[in-house]
């Protein structure tokens, strides 16, 4: 997954998630975006979480700069999960940050 870093971060900005940005249109995720949230659903899903507190941990760069590998599973499938309840949660959390603090914690690990 760590490899997704450079993908989905260039130069350590966010890339542009989605091919298409149409008006009440769901999200078609670039192929990247999408082989990436494969892996994570192959190897970092975690389904015992509090809904909520996982969601804030999410938002904080520094929860997530202490978080232990169960977090970061459980955190990648929060994200993973949301989209099924809120169209582009997956774009929001590539481009505000969210995966990418949580990559540059699962380097540290």
């Amino acid at each position: 997954m760590l490899q997704y870093l450079d993908i989905l971060y260039p130069n350590g900005e966010p890339i542009n998630p989605v091919m298409n940005v149409g008006h009440n249109e769901s999200p078609i995720y670039k192929n990247e975006v999408i082989q990436f949230f494969r892996l994570v659903d192959t190897y970092a899903q975690n389904f015992n979480y509090e809904i909520v507190p996982t969601y804030q941990m999410t938002k904080d760069p520094e929860q997530i700069s202490r978080a232990n590998w169960t977090e970061i599973k459980q955190m990648l499938t929060s994200i993973s999960r949301a989209e099924r309840w809120s169209v582009y949660s997956i774009a929001h959390a590539i481009e505000h940050g969210c995966i990418k603090w949580i990559l540059l914690r699962l380097k540290q690990l």
